[in-house]
């Protein structure tokens, strides 16, 4: 897909789960787009490469590093947008967890709450927090990344995984009932099979032939610019991208 380079210079971009895979492909893509980043990462350490790389080309770059299953780390982001931006144009929710066990034989108590609580609630806080500053505005766009297993029950990636996708949809689809007349869009990305470290966390994770006909993180994040490349007169409610094998 052919973008125009220049549309996103001066956009405030705020991704969650830069450290890696779509987020981080997400983050160089707005950075070559000359967009202004906000980056949330769980880990300072993991995000730290990125954010040198980014501004040693200049990119403009604001990190809050912590745990997004807290919504204090949500509202000090926005703080941050608020002191050092003042606007907030697109939020891209992209932070995602499993865990390795994951069938109802293997579940404990503690691996359902770990992937509801980043799959599901951070992206409740993000958006809880980003909302009043585009209100204000009068415009903004949220993208979240779902899976295919958030739009239909798939053995792959478990139950508390697919439960906390199918709520991410509701979620994206409950701020476009709500938010249209504040001039806010959404738009959730159901992605099915990208290869990144995420893989790694399967009790089995795929070979390498398999691993080489996913989705890149960068197949997810051009689609993310297309939502976000669209005049504020039109709306992507969902997407859904696959493998072509």
């Amino acid at each position: 897909m052919t973008r125009n380079n220049s549309l996103f210079v001066g956009k405030v971009v705020w991704i969650t789960g830069a450290g890696g895979g779509v987020g981080q492909a997400t983050a160089r893509m707005f950075a070559d787009d000359g967009a202004i980043l906000v980056l949330n990462d769980r880990y300072k350490e993991r995000i730290a490469p990125l954010t040198n790389d980014l501004r040693s080309t200049g990119t403009n770059v604001l990190v809050c590093a912590g745990d997004l299953r807290d919504p204090i780390t949500a509202e000090r982001t926005v703080d941050l947008i608020k002191s050092q931006v003042g606007r907030l144009d697109i939020l891209v929710n992209s932070a995602g967890f499993n865990v390795a066990n994951r069938r109802w034989d293997d579940l404990t108590a503690q691996a359902i709450d770990s992937v509801i609580e980043t799959n599901l609630s951070a992206a409740f806080y993000c958006v809880a927090a980003a909302v009043p500053i585009m209100r204000q505005q009068g415009s903004g766009l949220t993208i979240h990344i779902a899976s295919t297993d958030g739009i239909r029950m798939g053995m792959t990636g478990g139950p508390a995984y697919s439960a906390s996708k199918h709520g991410l949809v509701a979620l994206s689809h409950s701020i476009n009932l709500e938010e249209a007349g504040h001039g806010i869009r959404s738009c959730v990305i159901c992605p099915g099979g990208i290869d990144t470290p995420f893989l790694d966390h399967r009790a089995n994770p795929p070979s390498a032939e398999r691993r080489a006909v996913l989705l890149r993180p960068s197949d997810v994040a051009e689609a993310i610019a297309y939502v976000a490349s669209t005049p504020a007169s039109v709306r992507i409610d969902q997407i859904t991208i696959t493998p072509a094998i």
